[in-house]
């Protein structure tokens, strides 16, 4: 599988990853490019570490592929971005760590969209990390403007700052 497949796969469940934490709590340091959680490094340094994750009840047999298919880097990101700003909390986003804000459920979420919300905010969250790393890794991304340090998108909240590509 490679690695959007079995991110996705991953971000389906609350289980335990064999010696390690938990497949829905995976780290993404973009700065370092590396997909981590406890003992289990998925990618080190924008590099693919082939292997099996064991989970309760499955097992993934990562490969060393992105799974990246060609989409303009912007465009990508705001669909993402918007999927992920709008899904849903679980109980476990206390845990979370990540460089893009979403809305918060007791503020801004009404019932109803909370009810008819069909995204599930670690896919999305997965979705949205493993767009913007492989963009950067495959080399993707045209800086919009040399000028400054970060690109705030006109039609959502998203912010990407350059040190992270």
């Amino acid at each position: 599988m490679n690695l959007h497949d079995v991110l996705m796969e991953m971000s389906k469940r609350h289980q335990r990853i064999k010696g390690s934490g938990y497949s829905d709590l995976l780290f993404f340091n973009h700065k370092t490019k590396t997909i981590s959680n406890g003992k289990t490094v998925l990618v080190k340094n924008g590099k693919i570490i082939p292997q099996t994750i064991k989970l309760t009840d499955i097992d993934l047999v990562l490969d060393d592929d992105w799974g990246y298919e060609n989409e303009d880097f912007y465009i990508g990101m705001e669909s993402r971005f918007n999927n992920y700003y709008e899904s849903v909390p679980t109980k476990n986003d206390k845990f979370i760590r990540t460089i893009f804000p979403s809305k918060p459920l007791n503020k801004y979420l009404s019932y109803h969209e909370m009810m008819n919300s069909n995204c599930n905010k670690n896919k999305a969250r997965y979705e949205l990390e493993w767009f913007f790393m492989a963009s950067s890794i495959n080399k993707k991304i045209e800086w919009k403007n040399d000028k400054y340090w970060f690109w705030k998108s006109p039609n959502t909240k998203l912010i990407i700052y350059k040190e992270f590509i």
